[in-house]
């Protein structure tokens, strides 16, 4: 009985473990990892040292926790991107513990290898792209949908209940946000579990998992007590709001011209929020920026919020990622299906309560404004894991008396139809697949923010300031050995432009202000993307000015220009 217990173990990890390491080196060897967005860049930059010239584990966005474990690599290894390596590792790591939940379900051998092959087939439908092309926000959303799999389908042993704890740990330091965007629904599974079992270990669970987080985000705030961190902070909650989910209609400075008035912020300054380029206009923008959400949120009735934000769910979340989208639909429809056919009213409530959770969620998203992709890709992901622990839930509860006549006929049926479905969605990620990876090797090929990287590291006795909008779509591609040296060069401001690290970037180059810099120091310039309009650089002071072009960048996707501001005399004007 033992050695059959042990061949069924083994016969597990190979079931797990070679089509995990099958993935992992295509992944590896016919794909380019990039940064999906260029804040994971940034933090990339402040723990690796390239920012500071020293690592620092202020990550802002990920918690203090993991900023003091990348450091530590960073320190003792130097030469390799840890960031990157980092957020991978942890991505395989939850793709394995997923797969070797799902397989131990499994009793032969030949489901627990269908399980697999359904598994990567509707995994590379639907998140390959965010396997290759990855932040840390994506990550965390895998990682939440790991918890929310094992949680489902664990044995609750003693390892089981550890791993949760570790896996919600991982993803609460990854993204806070995307850890309480999972929260409900786990919710759900632990109230049903504690119910069921009555077992005093789910609160023991509990309360283990309530320390270990209480732990996290008191290192989190003891890290972040200082008064220039606590001010910033204050200013991101604000900033966040203004440009993740209120930009789009705030920028537009005739929607909100009285206030902006009121604020005393030219037309000019906003064509500066707009841009992101906050460090070229004085530290009262800073403070305007904490007050400007809050006249979007005094804007129109309960009603006219909540219609326009199921509009932006529509357009900026489920159309994001239609074929997400559709799968969840699919998905959602077998649940409710096994739910009813089997009768389990028990399984009916938990797929109440988890489409309620779902559309809470999506109309918050919506009414506070813009969805990001990131973000409803995040969403998509739970809201396609959710019904397939339902429709299990429901499967294995069902009613038999209730199957009894039909059961041969929904069996084959369901069998057939879902064996069409797999083959149709194979046939696409072999499509999908190629289409991928000709778009990733050409933008990896860009090379963009490593030609502009170069040339200014070949001219140290200068400093560079990047506008913002030039370079945000810039990719930036991972590799394992990556030189983490100073760079000469910083944003014109962007989410972090008023934060103590930026700060002391601007210490080091003995810059007191930015504004002044560009304005009067000789060995400062500009770079910006060819034809973008930058002429609100010119309207920072009362002085007349004019962006002079001393270089041009090429080679990547875009060209960039190197700018000299340069005062104009009464005559020359």
């Amino acid at each position: 009985m033992e050695k059959t217990e042990k061949n069924h173990v083994l016969e597990n990890v190979i079931v797990v473990l070679l089509p995990l390491a099958v993935f992992a080196i295509w992944v590896l060897t016919c794909w380019d990892l990039n940064y999906q967005v260029h804040d994971d860049r940034y933090m990339m930059e402040f723990v690796s040292g390239k920012f500071l010239g020293h690592s620092d584990a202020h990550l802002v966005y990920i918690k203090y926790l993991f900023g003091l474990f990348l450091k530590f690599m960073y320190t003792t290894w130097t030469g390799i991107d840890w960031y990157g390596t980092f957020l991978f590792v942890i991505q395989f790591a939850t793709i394995g513990i997923i797969n070797w939940y799902l397989v131990c379900r499994q009793k032969k051998l030949r489901w627990k290898v269908v399980t697999v092959a359904v598994f990567y087939s509707f995994f590379c439908l639907c998140w390959l792209n965010e396997v290759t092309c990855f932040t840390y926000t994506t990550v965390a959303a895998l990682v939440g949908a790991a918890i929310l799999v094992v949680f489902a389908l664990a044995k609750d042993r003693l390892q089981d209940f550890v791993i949760v704890i570790l896996l919600c740990l991982c993803c609460f330091n990854l993204r806070a946000d995307v850890f309480f965007m999972v929260l409900p629904f786990a919710g759900v599974l632990w109230l049903y579990k504690c119910i069921k079992t009555k077992d005093i270990r789910y609160v023991k669970f509990l309360i283990g998992l309530g320390v270990a987080l209480a732990v996290c985000f008191g290192l989190d705030q003891y890290a972040y007590k200082d008064k220039e961190w606590k001010a910033y902070q204050e200013y991101n909650q604000a900033r966040t709001l203004f440009y993740d989910y209120y930009y789009d209609d705030m920028v537009v400075y005739e929607n909100y011209k009285e206030t902006y008035e009121k604020l005393g912020i030219t037309k000019n300054a906003c064509e500066i929020l707009k841009s992101y380029d906050l460090s070229l206009y004085d530290e009262k923008l800073y403070e305007k920026i904490k007050e400007l959400p809050q006249y979007h949120m005094d804007k129109g009735s309960i009603f006219h919020k909540m219609w326009n934000g199921l509009k932006t769910v529509v357009t900026d979340g489920l159309l994001e990622s239609k074929v997400m989208t559709i799968v969840s639909i699919l998905f959602w429809g077998i649940a409710i299906l096994l739910a009813l056919l089997g009768g389990d009213k028990n399984s009916i409530l938990i797929e109440a309560v988890y489409i309620v959770c779902h559309v809470i969620l999506w109309e918050y998203l919506g009414c506070r404004g813009r969805i990001l992709p990131r973000v409803a890709h995040s969403m998509l992901l739970i809201q396609i894991i959710t019904p397939c622990i339902c429709g299990l839930f429901a499967w294995e509860h069902r009613k038999e008396r209730s199957f009894k006549w039909k059961r041969k006929l929904v069996a084959q049926m369901g069998l057939v139809g879902f064996g069409v479905i797999l083959i149709g969605v194979c046939s696409y990620d072999i499509l999908h697949a190629r289409k991928l990876i000709n778009k990733n090797h050409k933008e990896a090929g860009w090379r963009d923010h490593y030609i502009m990287e170069e040339y200014c590291k070949e001219n140290p006795d200068n400093f560079y300031f990047f506008d913002v909008f030039s370079v945000v779509e810039c990719k930036y591609t991972y590799t394992f050995h990556n030189p983490n040296t100073y760079e000469n060069f910083l944003s014109l401001g962007d989410w972090f432009g008023n934060s103590p690290i930026y700060k002391e970037k601007l210490k080091l180059e003995q810059i007191n202000s930015v504004r002044d810099a560009v304005l009067h120091n000789k060995n400062v310039y500009i770079i910006g993307i060819k034809g973008r309009d930058l002429s609100y650089i010119t309207g920072i002071t009362n002085e007349r000015l004019e962006l002079k072009a001393v270089d041009d960048l090429t080679g990547g996707n875009d060209e960039y220009v190197v700018y000299k501001i340069k005062y104009l005399t009464d005559k020359q004007f």
